[in-house]
């Protein structure tokens, strides 16, 4: 008991200590009279990305993912310089991924399933696969509010690192906090109550990431492809179990059907931590 005291203790040190160098370090590079960027300033930073992910989509599902996270990358950068001010996101800091369904997309899937497998070793694979299948079971045809609460992310490790975080989603690259004391409170807080600590979020990240995922989608259904948006523990899981499952996708099959996301608002909502955060689906 002593020992668990201890871990938790320096646990929340470690915390406070991070975000109290956060909070000191200077801001990002944009004048004090500069306002973050508006709606229409961000629809021009992003004005090449429908063409070009469209482009990209012709021949290669996870190439045209790359692009779009590259892209996005960039806009979402440009947005907190703008705004002169950083998430307060750190490594390791994992709160937004456990109990929160991820809608994705097939070709962020396949990048993220060939990731795996060039990076892993055999064993490692076959431990993420289970991991992922395990989720992938909890999370089929649940709503967003009916996600299983607490749920970790199969692609964390135990220290809580993402381990695809270069090809990590859209949402998940946009879903940035800016206080991960309020992300902490409000796990915390659920765990213990049952209830929702709202958690500060800059508006223009939200919108240049919403705004990624859109033309990303959109170009999937302008080919005509099936199933634009699916859940990502499901998804990740029928990519690690058929190699052929993005092929079969990519020629107009409707490989990932049992992935596609549960939209209904009927079903009675369980707490679940940032449920009411989640981007929408479009």
């Amino acid at each position: 008991m002593a020992n668990r005291n201890e871990k938790a203790s320096k646990k929340k040190k470690k915390r406070e200590e991070r975000q109290r160098a956060a909070r000191a370090a200077p801001r990002m590079g944009a004048p004090d009279d500069r306002s973050p960027p508006s709606p229409a300033e961000i629809d021009r930073m992003l004005a090449p990305i429908a063409g070009d992910v469209a482009t990209a989509l012709e021949t290669d599902a996870a190439a045209a993912a790359r692009l779009a996270h590259e892209k996005s990358d960039r806009a979402l950068a440009e947005a907190w310089r703008l705004a002169g001010t950083r998430p307060g996101c750190d490594r390791g800091c994992s709160y937004c991924c456990r109990g929160l369904r991820v809608d994705t997309t097939v070709p962020e899937v396949a990048a993220i399933a060939s990731y795996l497998r060039e990076q892993l070793s055999p064993d490692d694979l076959a431990r993420v696969a289970e991991r992922v299948s395990a989720n992938a079971e909890k999370a089929h045809g649940t709503t967003v509010m009916g996600y299983p609460a607490q749920m970790p992310c199969a692609l964390l490790d135990e220290s809580g690192k993402c381990i695809v975080y270069l090809v990590r989603p859209l949402p998940c690259r946009t879903d940035s906090s800016l206080d991960a004391d309020a992300c902490a409170a409000g796990y915390e807080e659920q765990l213990t109550n049952g209830t929702e600590v709202d958690v500060p979020k800059l508006p223009q990240v939200m919108f240049a990431g919403t705004k990624c995922s859109a033309e990303l989608r959109n170009a999937i259904r302008d080919r005509n492809l099936k199933t634009p948006v699916v859940e990502l523990q499901e998804a990740v899981h029928i990519a690690l179990s058929d190699a052929k499952a993005v092929d079969r996708w990519f020629a107009g099959e409707d490989a990932f059907a049992q992935a596609r996301v549960n939209t209904r608002a009927d079903e009675k909502p369980s707490v679940s931590f940032g449920d009411k955060r989640r981007l929408p689906v479009t």
